[in-house]
């Protein structure tokens, strides 16, 4: 009798955490975008506790783009909030799901940086300049492992490449 008791007290369990799971029930690629749309704004607004969960609640969806976007804010945000272990298994994921973009690459190589993989980052800040050679994440990363080398010269004018490319990012 106990034991069928604790059979239907765990299937009405896994049933609550499926029915309550963002991750598991299905979002509409509608749905996905608002929801990246709100995350990007609580990101950009300097809110990133709330911003990195509404990345979370999306990077598991369907679709590529979708997917692909909640994770590179979800690496960003955990960077921001000083999460490297998260922003680095997140970087892996946003590197396997599109290995041939520079974003994710430079993304991922970030991550990599602030687990203190230095090698394996300055690798994948390459490798995402040979995809994109005008990456302003990439670029300001290759400046970072420049300067790290002491190759002082090559490193700020590879770090004011990076601020030409995007001059609105407070990072660079």
């Amino acid at each position: 009798m106990s034991s069928v008791l604790r059979l239907v007290s765990f299937a009405a369990a896994v049933v609550a955490v499926v029915t309550l799971s963002p991750v598991a029930s299905a979002i509409s690629p509608e749905a996905g975008y608002v929801q990246l749309q709100l995350a990007k704004l609580l990101f950009t607004d300097g809110r990133y506790l709330e911003a990195f969960t509404a990345f979370e609640q999306v990077k598991g969806h369907d679709e590529p783009r979708i997917k692909r976007e909640a994770l590179t804010g979800a690496v960003k945000t955990a960077l921001r909030l000083g999460d490297f272990s998260h922003a680095y298994a997140d970087g892996q994921l946003l590197a396997r799901s599109s290995p041939k973009n520079a974003e994710s690459l430079a993304n991922y190589a970030d991550a990599l940086w602030a687990v203190g993989l230095f090698e394996d980052s300055e690798r994948k800040f390459l490798e995402a300049l040979a995809i994109g050679r005008d990456n302003g994440r990439a670029l300001h990363g290759s400046a970072r492992s420049l300067a790290a080398r002491n190759k002082l010269n090559e490193a700020l004018s590879t770090a004011q490449a990076a601020l030409n490319q995007d001059p609105r990012d407070a990072e660079f």
